[in-house]
């Protein structure tokens, strides 16, 4: 009932008291519950479609017609993704107290069709409600032959792959991404959820990383078996944990039982930088979501080497020919001391069900607590300061000491010498050893330079460095179904490329962030051609269209015909630091919508080399919009300047600490000639702007330039104190051009010649 303003309330309706009672008015029979789609508005009418389709998902989930084995009935399903034999429990020696009994891979005999209308339910919006028979005798008893047994919960993925539709609308996907926060994904194990969740699953699925069933059922069953193995004898050799019983966990400080966190186990093929397999691991690690800061955990922070920093060394080693050694820790984070008490349960398939009462308490850091990269870290920083190293005050995983440097990455460590047996002899003191008074760590010597996070490091005679990532750029092209395409000679087309919103919508079978984030990892390591055209198209990640696809795919094409190709350090015999900076005043103007603000930004882009060897670079928008070509070369002249500041800084700590051997911390004074007892070359910034560089080595201001932001005017003293030039540059000479636009083929490739070496 309905009424408008004019009509007279009815007396009837005072009676009502809503605040504490809900009135439920029964309707006549034959009346329909739910109003017609005439009545609805269009946010109504796609809410319940929403929750028709939804409803008849979950029907699918549980479907009435079955056959013998209690399954849906059979439809048009491939073949090859349904396998029907079941992979044996494989043999686990008793020792290991591996539970004898693995669940096995249930797998349904058929499954319905997503094309089949007559399998996806009723329609809920049009049928009227049901009552519920109460009567006893009616009730529908199980008749199969497992009552009373607990099914598998495992939902195999061909079930996904038949409604893995990529034309699922958004609302679909939306439904999918609530229905997969309540799936574990790494068990199995749903609670009703719509199927389309395992879909989108199936779709970022990495056959490199399997979940836990597809480990123990796979064809790699074995060897995953075998990791696990390891990894629980080392952690057991480790000392990791003691065993307590569940009911001795203490109380937390709300008064109630502490959490016992849950673990879980993580698998990963791992390959080399050709794409070529190099071993399989098993690695047990903590439920780190489910710990509370305050009580489980406090700082958390732990740093990581800058790969700028990883340059200007390898740079320093081939000019000085010196030796280098790589060493991996063991089971690194399980090797320190985990400083707050904590409670975990035991290794899923590794505990006896005698043991469902106990719990386990680790005295040393696990992987996926939140606080395990800072505890090791710790641990190796302090070891490494007993050994006589000495750390960067600029870059936190810089160790330093008289002819040796230390790079930190994680549990990844690279040494630099220019005596070989002195690495040997600090490795050797690194290891397990009978002092007991030093930090001791359980490593690998995993010889020269080769392999170094995923980027291949192949020395070509004794002055030349190539990386390459040829196995990453093979990776990104499956997936993105570009395996086969062709090359083209450029990365990016020379119009920039703008938001695009009345374009047609994006309509690829891959992810469009998936592949961005693979292209930037390529971009921001060894390939930095690539820098532009990827940061140009990282832009849309959130929202991406037809015309950013076509972009990417140029990429691609680019790098299907470099595939081999990477960045050449080969330094020269010149001792300076040297910087291009360029910028793109407004270059979104004629690609974005003119009443929006970003259209008038203006693009940084700049390059500071090391003895000609590329260190850093960078091509991004500004943030502040500049009023004049001037203006933004000034920002852009600024932005770099920060960045240059740092890296000489670095090159002089070098020379203090591991050249000269100075072991005495000097006097800072913070970006000044002071800042170390040694200086180097004076380095120069190459403007190809008149009025920047008059206004960047001038200390006067004009009524028009008295806008720009004081931050961007910090570095106009340190020109001549820190001995920094600003000389003008033509713009053909101009590196750092390739960073702020597409260039045309012939400027593309002499400035790739330059900066890559090829």
């Amino acid at each position: 009932m309905s009424l408008d303003q004019a009509d007279e309330v009815p007396t009837f309706w005072n009676e009502f008291d809503i605040d504490e009672f809900l009135y439920t008015i029964p309707l006549d029979e034959g009346i329909n519950a739910n109003l017609d789609a005439e009545w609805l508005t269009p946010a109504e009418l796609e809410e319940r479609e929403r929750i028709r389709v939804r409803s008849a998902q979950i029907r699918l989930t549980y479907p009435t017609g079955s056959s013998s084995a209690g399954r849906p009935a059979s439809t048009n399903v491939p073949a090859q993704i349904l396998p029907t034999n079941i992979v044996p429990t494989p043999t686990i020696p008793e020792h290991l107290d591996f539970q004898q009994q693995l669940p096995p891979a249930t797998r349904p005999s058929s499954l319905p069709s997503s094309s089949d209308s007559s399998t996806r339910g009723p329609n809920l919006g049009n049928a009227p409600p049901t009552k519920p028979d109460t009567n006893p005798s009616s009730l529908r008893r199980s008749s199969r032959s497992t009552f009373g047994q607990s099914p598998s919960r495992y939902t195999p993925e061909a079930f996904c792959a038949s409604i893995n539709d990529p034309s699922l609308s958004v609302q679909e996907e939306t439904l999918a991404y609530h229905a997969a926060l309540e799936t574990d994904y790494s068990t199995g194990d749903y609670n009703g959820c719509d199927p389309r969740a395992y879909a989108a699953i199936h779709r970022l699925h990495d056959p490199d990383s399997p979940s836990f069933h597809e480990a123990m059922h796979g064809p790699d069953s074995e060897h995953y078996i075998n990791a696990m193995k390891t990894e629980i004898s080392q952690l057991l050799k480790q000392k990791t944990w003691e065993r307590i019983p569940r009911a001795s966990v203490p109380n937390g400080p709300d008064g109630k039982p502490r959490r016992v966190l849950k673990g879980t186990w993580v698998f990963k093929l791992k390959r080399l930088p050709d794409g070529s397999p190099l071993k399989y691991k098993a690695r047990y690690c903590v439920r780190g979501d489910m710990q509370k800061e305050g009580i489980d955990y406090f700082e958390t922070y732990a740093p990581v080497v800058q790969w700028s920093t990883i340059r200007l060394v390898l740079t320093m080693i081939l000019s000085n020919e010196w030796s280098t050694k790589q060493v991996d820790y063991t089971n690194a984070f399980a090797q320190a001391e985990i400083q707050e008490e904590v409670y975990i349960d035991p290794p899923k398939r590794f505990w006896r069900s005698r043991w469902y009462s106990q719990s386990a308490s680790p005295t040393k850091s696990l992987y996926g607590l939140k606080q395990a990269p800072k505890t090791f870290f710790d641990k190796l920083k302090a070891g490494l300061e007993e050994r006589g190293f000495q750390q960067s005050q600029l870059d936190a995983c810089l160790f330093m000491k008289k002819n040796m440097i230390c790079l930190v990455y994680v549990d990844d460590t690279i040494l630099a010498s220019p005596d070989s047996e002195a690495i040997e002899r600090e490795i050797t003191g690194l290891g397990v050893s009978t002092d007991e008074q030093r930090h001791q760590f359980q490593l690998r010597d995993e010889g020269e330079v080769g392999d170094f996070l995923g980027i291949r490091i192949e020395k070509l005679g004794t002055r030349k460095f190539n990386l390459t990532q040829t196995g990453l750029i093979n990776k990104v092209l499956k997936a993105s179904d570009m395996e086969t395409c062709n090359s083209v000679e450029t990365p990016a087309f020379t119009t920039a490329l703008g938001t695009d919103k009345e374009g047609p919508p994006f309509k690829e079978s891959w992810k469009y962030a998936t592949v961005i984030g693979m292209l930037m990892y390529l971009a921001s390591n060894s390939r930095p051609d690539i820098s532009f055209a990827v940061h140009q198209c990282a832009r849309f990640t959130h929202a991406p269209q037809d015309s950013h696809a076509v972009a990417v795919k140029r990429i691609l094409r680019y790098l299907q015909g470099t595939k081999e190709k990477g960045l050449i350090i080969e330094p020269t015999s010149n001792l300076q630091v040297d910087c291009y900076v360029d910028a793109d005043f407004a270059g979104l103007w004629n690609s974005e919508n003119d009443q929006d603000p970003i259209c008038v930004k203006s693009r940084t882009g700049y390059l500071i080399m090391f003895m000609g060897c590329p260190l850093t670079w960078v091509s991004k928008l500004q943030t502040q919009i500049a009023l004049s070509t001037m203006e933004s070369e000034y920002i852009a002249l600024s932005q770099s300047m920060r960045e240059l500041i740092g890296i000489r800084e670095v090159i002089k700590e070098i020379q203090t600490f591991v050249i000269s051997g100075k072991t005495r911390t000097p006097i800072f004074r913070t970006f000044s000639k002071a800042f170390t007892l040694d200086t180097i070359a004076s380095s120069t910034v190459y403007e190809d702007n008149e009025a920047c560089l008059k206004f960047a080595t001038m200390p006067k201001m004009s009524p028009r330039t008295k806008h720009i932001a004081l931050p961007y005017h910090f570095f106009r003293t340190k020109v001549v104190e820190l001995e920094i030039k600003v000389i003008p540059v033509s713009t053909h000479s101009q590196l750092a051009d390739q960073f702020t636009k597409g260039l045309p083929t012939g400027k593309f490739q002499a400035a790739r010649k330059a900066l890559m070496g090829w």
